[in-house]
């Protein structure tokens, strides 16, 4: 008896039948296999970086991150000095183990890593900016654990202040800029947990954002304002504090660095320093 279809001649297969049975007709009818689903899309890699060490005036380590460009990548002997955005970004590590030079140089990678990855699509378009590029410094300034806040905010403070003076008698290389908006003149981010630590669930995340120093023109108007203002954040938002820079980022090259400003300025802190004031 003829078989009249592919699932009539799998049946009498089974039962023992010797009928001659069209094997791709039962192959076809078996149950299709659905191909395999692509993969989740996945955010793209950070550009690679540039880390290079950078000057302390109290010799503590310091590493400095930013995006390669081609200008790095066409010179032979490493990055290129004259080549480092002016605009930066200050982490100061205040856990115990940033006594160590390698563990601040991993700590700056990383955080320059996990601040692109979480950028929004409006601080991408300004921060990835050929003409607005900037670059993450990372200090180790080691603290014991149970350090108060406000006692981690005052040293930190202290440190930059002592640091953007001394930068400004270099030229542009490894510049600091104050802060061009705000009712403050300076802006760190000090990290004062390990992301590990459970408490950061409970106390507001690990790092700070901190400005002080209030303006000259801002002070006579409000004379009890305070030397700072902090607010402490996770890890996971790194990357949306940092995207907050993106305005001042944009009006410091547009408004002090294209019209020449900046080098002016340069000048006459070095003169100042040469007459020792």
């Amino acid at each position: 008896m003829p078989v009249k279809s592919a699932y009539e001649g799998l049946k009498r297969l089974l039962k023992g039948e010797k009928e001659e049975v069209d094997i791709a007709k039962i192959r076809l009818a078996r149950k299709p296999t659905w191909p395999t689903p692509p993969p989740s899309p996945r955010l793209p890699p950070p550009p690679q970086s540039v880390v290079v060490e950078a000057p302390c005036h109290d010799g503590r380590p310091c590493f400095a991150v930013w995006a390669y460009t081609d200008k790095d990548m066409r010179s032979p002997a490493g990055p290129d000095l004259s080549n480092i955005p002016l605009w930066v970004i200050r982490v100061y590590h205040t856990l115990p183990e940033a006594v160590y030079a390698y563990h601040v140089r991993d700590t700056a990678e990383k955080i320059y890593t996990l601040a692109h990855t979480r950028f929004d699509a409006l601080d991408k378009a300004y921060l990835e900016h050929p003409q607005y590029r900037y670059r993450i410094e990372v200090i180790g300034l080691p603290l014991p654990e149970d350090t108060s806040d406000s006692e981690r905010i005052e040293r930190c403070m202290e440190h930059h202040r002592a640091e953007v003076a001394a930068r400004r008698t270099t030229g542009s290389v490894f510049f600091i800029q104050t802060a061009v908006q705000g009712d403050y003149k300076h802006r760190i981010a000090i990290r004062r947990l390990d992301e590990d630590r459970l408490g950061e669930i409970y106390t507001g995340g690990n790092f700070l954002d901190v400005s002080f120093d209030p303006k000259a023109m801002v002070r006579p108007s409000d004379p009890e304002m305070s030397q700072y203002g902090s607010s402490r954040f996770a890890t996971a938002n790194v990357g949306r504090v940092f995207g907050t820079f993106r305005q001042s980022i944009r009006w410091f090259y547009d408004r002090y660095v294209d019209n020449g400003t900046i080098y002016r300025d340069m000048e006459t802190w070095k003169l100042e320093a040469a007459k020792g004031k």
